[in-house]
């Protein structure tokens, strides 16, 4: 037989299980345009991580690619080639401090832009 307090804990319990429901299920409903944001920026990134991907393999194959378009650039626009490459250089260190502290913050955990094969 179960006691007064202990019926009074067991409807407590009830009415507060019901309301966590109501809670979470508020949440999920407010969490829709979220999740519709984050699909975006997940299929941003793929596409984004997939370009990377394939600069890596072709500048990896193929090296003498890029000397051959920074060699015409330079020859037909020399002040545009060296902004391009004062550019790229700029972009190449933000991402080497951007991976470092990322390692940092997430203690080690290695960065890949390319997926290893």
């Amino acid at each position: 037989m179960i006691s007064r307090r202990e019926a009074e804990l067991l409807a407590r319990r009830a009415v507060l299980r019901e309301r966590i429901r109501q809670q979470r299920t508020m949440l999920a409903d407010a969490a829709q345009p979220l999740a519709r944001a984050c699909g975006q920026v997940d299929q941003w990134r793929a596409l984004a991580y997939g370009v990377i991907g394939a600069a890596h393999t072709l500048t990896s194959r193929h090296p003498w690619t890029v000397a051959l378009v920074m060699g015409v650039m330079v020859a037909l626009r020399p002040r545009r080639a060296w902004r391009l490459a004062r550019r790229v250089f700029w972009a190449w260190r933000l991402i080497r401090r951007a991976t470092g502290l990322w390692q940092r913050l997430t203690a080690g955990t290695p960065v890949t832009f390319v997926s290893p094969r």
